[in-house]
This record gives structure tokens, C-alpha cells and sequence, in this order.
């Protein structure tokens, strides 16, 4: 018997209750099929140019670092709890083209992410990572309100 590719599903996890929520829905998926295999992934903002000209690289990146794993803390903690087994990322960019680009480079089957209720007017004018996300990906998005 061949061995069956995982479905990899990619979680948008910003510390927020709401991404708490989308990985609820996606450790429920998992339950029913144990070839789903977890990646949690947080996006920092990327400092800007007139601020990282006077830091070293590495402080830079050791800052996106901790940002990034404090964001991701409570869900791995939920994970652990649950003994559900998962893999932890933490990237920098602008969030919705680099949640998509992470998706095609784990390959990724579907990505899971909350949407925070903003509705069309306050998103049009803000801007929205649900929408870029959706935009810019080559694989189903799962939104979890």
C-alpha cells in the first residue's frame, strides 16, 4: 500500500481569541482524520527601514522572533495541553501575501484563519489580511469567524 500524503493545514495564529478559534475548527478536522498534519504560522509586520538602518540584523530578527512565538504562546499551549502534535512558524512580511506564499512552500492543502468581523467598509479601508490572504492564495481558505 502506498503511503498517503498528509493534508497539511496551514493556521494563521496572531494571539488573538479569534485565530484561537480557527485552530479549535482545525484540531476538530484533525480528530476525524489523522493525516492532517499542523502548521501554525504568525506574521510580524516588518520594521520600517528608518528604524532597522540603526539596529544589527540579527536584534531585528531576534525581535520579530519573541513577537512572533508570544503571539503563537497560547495556542501551543492549547496544542501541548491536547497532546496534538503541530509545527510552529514565525515569518515576516506583509501577512496576507505571506501567508499564501507559506502555503505553497509547506504545500499546504488548505489554510484556517479567523476573519475579526471588521465587515466590507472598515476592511476596504484598512485593508484586510483575509482578503489579501484569499487574493493571493493557490489553495482553499478556510475563514473562522
Amino acid at each position: 500500500m502506498a503511503d498517503v500524503e498528509p493534508f497539511r493545514i496551514l493556521i494563521a495564529i496572531d494571539g488573538s481569541e479569534e485565530s484561537l478559534r480557527a485552530l479549535r475548527h482545525a484540531v476538530a478536522k484533525r480528530q476525524s482524520d489523522e493525516r492532517v498534519v499542523l502548521h501554525l504560522l504568525n506574521v510580524q509586520p516588518a520594521l520600517r527601514a528608518d528604524v532597522t538602518t540603526f539596529l544589527p540584523a540579527q536584534n531585528v530578527r531576534d525581535f520579530h522572533r519573541e513577537r512572533g512565538e508570544q503571539a503563537l504562546a497560547a495556542a501551543r499551549r492549547e496544542l501541548d495541553a491536547a497532546g496534538v502534535p503541530y509545527l510552529h512558524h514565525v515569518s515576516v512580511g506583509d501577512s496576507g501575501e505571506v501567508i499564501a506564499a507559506f502555503a505553497v512552500e509547506i504545500g499546504a492543502s488548505e489554510i484556517m484563519m479567523s476573519t475579526r468581523g471588521q465587515g466590507r467598509a472598515i476592511a476596504a479601508l484598512l485593508g484586510s489580511c483575509a482578503t489579501e490572504t484569499l487574493r493571493h492564495a493557490t489553495v482553499p481558505v478556510t475563514f473562522v469567524k
